[in-house]
């Protein structure tokens, strides 16, 4: 989910954005050959920015700073050889956010 408030100006851009998903994104996939694998699965991730830019032409020049939240239901660690494992509990973690960037519009809809 996505969504997004702000202004534009013919030149200026002032926009708030939130986003939110859900599901599950695990890291550490084993590999053949691999002795321990590790999973973990963050299972929810939001964002709260606030986003500034300035136009010329077709290019968009911002940048973006806020928040970010991310829920992680554990992870585990499982010794292949064995079959030994360790797991975790799940916990949230917060962090802030910058960045600076270039958008471009290609057409009047299409802009990456």
């Amino acid at each position: 989910m996505l969504a997004r408030y702000g202004r534009a100006a013919p030149r200026r851009l002032e926009r708030v954005e939130y986003s939110v998903g859900f599901g599950v994104v695990p890291a550490g996939l084993p590999r053949a050959g691999d002795v321990i694998s590790v999973t973990s699965n963050d299972t929810r991730i939001a964002t709260l920015a606030a986003r500034f830019g300035y136009g010329f032409d077709r290019a968009l020049l911002y940048g973006k700073f806020g928040a970010g939240w991310v829920g992680n239901d554990g992870f585990t660690i499982v010794d292949r050889t064995t079959g030994a494992a360790f797991t975790t509990g799940s916990e949230s973690v917060s962090g802030w956010m910058v960045g600076a960037g270039i958008e471009y519009a290609f057409s009047p809809n299409w802009s990456a």
